[in-house]
């Protein structure tokens, strides 16, 4: 009975107030209050108070730890939740981890300083095939406090697989292998590329295209080959678990009679260009899939070009130049429609074959637009696409509105204008037509797109003839106007 008076007055000078059911245990120390645990009352042996409803005092935080995920050979992203800061905010969470059973942070941590109850963290650095194990943590100003230890075990690594997967444009002297890597094992690539030999396995260390791009599927093209020679070929690549290599593949290449096919896959390329000796043997070029090119079609003194073969091919953004190709008998790109600058095709003793007939449009790109079609295999029929439209620079003389009995303002305009150097003169005449050489002539002043002039020494009571020039043989439209009496 004293014992109980006893409980009864500390808890009072506490100011607390005691609860006769369930509740939790206190006991003082230092001078701090400090939680034991839940008990019944009746059991009480020791000097005790009560304090009722929860939360009242300050607890270390309630946290939950996540599984993890992303897990790879040097990394894995782990998380867990706060779900109760018990009385005061957390400041500080995150995630720590080891090889040992019970993670602290006297190993390896990682803060998570979002805001929010959630706790997220990449743990790096780690060592493939491993377990690893790892846990949640959370502090506030009670204390830090530990989620459940969970563990994971990191990716175990290997060497890459690698295989052949395609033998494209074997010619007299060069092939051209694609490989995919498979697998990369885990770990990135360092290097890959083939290898080849003509007797026994090819390795790294003999002929061999290393690249260094790491790229799951790649292209290298073998040349110095012989002729008619059956080589031995074997992709490789390589991370940090070692060198692989593909199955052996072989091929053999063509003899000096045989004529080679190029096939090239791209559909947008810079400029498509051969000159001299581009190849020694026989070759026909076949572009299956472009469709544009961004600069020049260029052929100039080929040797052993057969044919070019561009059925897809739409638009060039340059000149196309056809110039003295010993062998070529034949390009064909049917469905080219525009250009730009010019078309030059001369001096190709056997080109019997130019099927570019759906040709519509020369446009300007710094200069005047033309066509040059000369000096080639008596064959050729240029018929079919020589009606192409040359859209060069463009004027239009507007009528003219203010004279007088001795002068007049013209003005122009320039639709297209190809050489922005251009000099534009305005040449008048008694007679329809007005020609330069043959009328009177005066230089224009032009701003922009804007060309003016003003003409002076005219007769009164006169009809004049007008058209502006541009030194290419460019006239604009024709006007006349009547100066005042």
């Amino acid at each position: 009975m004293h014992k109980y008076l006893l409980i009864l007055l500390f808890a009072v000078l506490c100011r607390f107030t005691v609860s006769a059911q369930t509740d939790t245990m206190y006991f003082m120390k230092n001078g701090y209050i400090i939680h034991r645990q839940s008990i019944v009352a009746a059991d009480l042996d020791s000097i005790v108070f009560y304090y009722p409803g929860p939360g009242t005092l300050i607890k270390i935080p309630t946290l939950r730890t996540g599984i993890a995920g992303g897990i790879g050979p040097y990394s894995a992203q782990c998380g867990g939740v706060v779900l109760n800061n018990n009385g005061s905010a957390v400041f500080r969470k995150g995630i720590c981890w080891d090889t040992t059973s019970t993670p602290s942070l006297v190993h390896k941590f990682r803060d998570d300083n979002s805001a929010g109850d959630s706790i997220m963290a990449m743990l790096n650095g780690l060592k493939p095939a491993t377990k690893y194990h790892y846990r949640a943590y959370a502090e506030n100003k009670k204390g830090i406090s530990y989620g459940q230890v969970y563990s994971f075990v990191t990716d175990t690594l290997f060497p890459p697989t690698v295989k052949i997967t395609q033998t494209l444009n074997v010619a007299h002297n060069s092939a051209e292998l694609v490989a995919a890597v498979l697998s990369n094992g885990g770990d990135p690539i360092s290097q890959q590329g083939f290898c080849w030999s003509k007797y026994g396995m090819p390795t790294k260390d003999s002929n061999a295209v290393v690249l260094n791009t790491g790229d799951s599927l790649f292209t290298a093209n073998l040349t110095k080959l012989l002729i008619n020679s059956t080589y031995r070929c074997r992709a490789f690549a390589s991370n940090n678990m070692g060198l692989s290599y593909s199955s052996v593949v072989t091929f053999t290449t063509l003899k000096n009679t045989d004529t080679a096919i190029i096939q090239k896959l791209d559909t947008v390329l810079s400029d498509v260009s051969f000159h001299a000796s581009s190849y020694l043997y026989p070759t026909k070029i076949s572009y299956p899939a472009l469709r544009k090119i961004k600069g020049i079609l260029y052929l100039y003194q080929t040797n052993n070009i057969t044919e070019l073969l561009l059925p897809e091919l739409e638009q060039t953004s340059s000149y196309v130049y056809v110039d003295r190709n010993l062998h070529l008998t034949a390009i064909h790109a049917p469905k080219l429609q525009s250009i730009s600058n010019y078309l030059y095709v001369s001096g190709n003793a056997l080109l019997s074959v130019l099927n570019i007939c759906n040709l519509k449009e020369i446009n300007c790109n710094g200069q005047e637009p033309y066509m040059y079609i000369n000096a080639n295999n008596a064959a050729l029929n240029t018929a079919c696409f020589s009606g192409a439209k040359l859209n060069g620079t463009e004027v239009t003389l507007n009528s003219v509105a203010t004279f007088s009995a001795n002068t007049a303002e013209i003005e122009a305009v320039a639709v297209r204008s190809c050489d922005q150097g251009a000099n534009f003169r305005v040449l008048w005449s008694l007679s329809p037509n007005p020609m330069y050489g043959s009328a009177s002539e005066k230089n224009c002043t032009i701003s922009q797109s804007k060309i003016t002039a003003t003409l002076t020494g005219l007769a009164p009571n006169t009809k004049y003839y007008l058209r502006i020039y541009k030194n290419s043989n460019i006239y604009s439209n024709e006007v006349s106007f009547t100066t005042a009496p």
